[in-house]
């Protein structure tokens, strides 16, 4: 699929979808990740990735090693300290939402407009992957919960506040399900 990537801005689109397969996190955080937040330790590149719940960041380490990581790292020198990485993929548009209110124990509906910045890589990841950018966070999780990852480690790696919204990632796998059926006798 990388090699699908064609963009006028080549190796930033590159490195974002690198980081969209690679990380699983949601295209607006990866929006938000300048070149200071990503660092080399070691063998590792760690990335210091803002979330939306809370305004906290999350640490992940990639292995360097891994010939796309290390394309994302050379692309992260090259920019300034404080510069946003994926500026190029950056909308102004704004979506109107309609939310839930309490009002003096009534339940009223009021529409609010929140920026929308992703718009931009949701057209650009649909167009080279002919999938939407959620799917390659859904397929991280879940290949993490299939290989044997804590709930703790998912919920840290997809920077939720609960656990509850590890579930939906937790399918049952055949050696799961030999290894239950050993139990039941």
């Amino acid at each position: 699929m990388l090699g699908q990537v064609s963009h006028q801005h080549q190796a930033q689109a590159r490195a974002l979808f690198i980081l969209l397969y690679y990380t699983g996190r949601r295209p607006s955080e990866l929006l938000k990740i300048k070149a200071a937040d990503v660092k080399k330790d070691g063998s590792y590149v760690v990335l210091r990735v803002p979330t939306l719940k809370g305004g906290r960041f999350s640490l992940l380490m990639l292995p360097h090693r891994n010939p796309h990581i290390k394309e994302v790292y050379q692309f992260a020198l090259k920019h300034f300290y404080e510069q946003y990485l994926f500026y190029a993929f950056k909308s102004g548009k704004t979506q109107r939402v309609r939310v839930k209110v309490k009002a003096r124990e009534k339940v009223a509906y009021e529409v609010r407009e929140y920026p929308h910045e992703a718009r931009n890589v949701y057209y650009w990841v649909k167009k080279w992957s002919g999938r939407p950018p959620y799917f390659f966070r859904h397929n991280r999780f879940s290949s993490m919960a299939e290989q044997g990852a804590d709930a703790w480690d998912i919920q840290h790696a997809k920077g939720s506040k609960d656990l509850k919204s590890v579930q939906p990632y937790q399918h049952l796998s055949k050696a799961k399900a030999r290894k239950i059926a050993r139990f039941i006798k």
